[in-house]
């Protein structure tokens, strides 16, 4: 008897938890900045902030959609300092 590929998983898909995270270069991309001015504002704490997997930055879907509904607000509040 032939062993189903999807036997056994809860996605259906191999590539439905992949397409819950973009890639640097993906979220980059959706904002239409570059990679590194996408790290200057994760540093800044001014978007979502990604998930570290190894080497590679994931950033969440669904964080990032909540993110933009409401308005790309800073997601760090930086206490006390200049106004």
């Amino acid at each position: 008897m032939p062993v189903s590929h999807t036997a056994g998983t809860t996605g259906g898909t191999p590539h439905a938890a992949q397409a819950a995270f973009l890639t640097e270069e993906q979220f980059a991309a959706r904002l239409n900045v570059s990679r590194r001015h996408l790290r200057r504002m994760v540093d800044a704490g001014k978007c979502v902030q990604p998930y570290r997997l190894g080497r590679c930055l994931r950033f969440p879907l669904k964080a990032i959609e909540r993110w933009e509904a409401d308005g790309c607000p800073p997601v760090r509040i930086v206490k006390g300092g200049a106004a």
